[in-house]
């Protein structure tokens, strides 16, 4: 069974680091309403040169609104859109 090695912060929400293929590692929130979609702190996207496609509106848990980039990197051997 593959097992992840990863954090929880003091607020109790779990991190786990994501690798792209070019080496550099971001911890990743992981959410119970995941999609699919990953979300990295722009300062992260704009150092590794990821490509953003477009921007879309989310609601969080909360009932938080807020719009996020859309872009494209590849992780791990596969392409991922987050």
């Amino acid at each position: 069974m593959a097992q992840e090695k990863g954090r929880v912060n003091n607020n109790l929400q779990a991190f786990l680091p994501i690798s792209l293929t070019n080496g550099s590692t971001v911890y990743c929130l992981l959410d119970t309403g995941f999609d699919g979609a990953l979300m990295f702190p722009r300062s992260f996207a704009e150092a590794n040169s990821i490509e953003i496609t477009s921007s879309e509106t989310f609601t969080a848990a909360e009932e938080t609104v807020f719009t996020a980039d859309i872009g494209i990197a590849e992780i791990a051997g596969s392409t991922t859109i987050f």
